[in-house]
């Protein structure tokens, strides 16, 4: 964790172009795992709550914009919250 809290700071100056597909989407997912496993995650970081934030709007738009049955919202939210 200790690598984790010195490297936080850097996600406030990379540039969202050159981060991975689906990271916004897919990073929150393994803070909520790292959650369950009582490893402490500062989720008040200001980066952090950015990067959620755009978890919520990619969703929304997705669920929004898009045609999906509800077995499909069902799978995609039950591999985003382990539910």
């Amino acid at each position: 964790m200790l690598f984790f809290r010195d490297n936080l700071c850097k996600l406030e100056d990379e540039n969202a172009e050159h981060m991975p597909i689906g990271f916004e989407v897919a990073f929150p997912s393994l803070l909520e795992i790292a959650k369950k496993l009582d490893i402490e995650v500062p989720y008040d970081s200001p980066v952090l709550q950015e990067i959620y934030a755009s978890r919520n709007l990619k969703l929304t738009r997705l669920f929004h914009y898009t045609n999906f049955s509800h077995n499909c919202v069902s799978y995609i939210s039950c591999i985003l919250y382990d539910n």
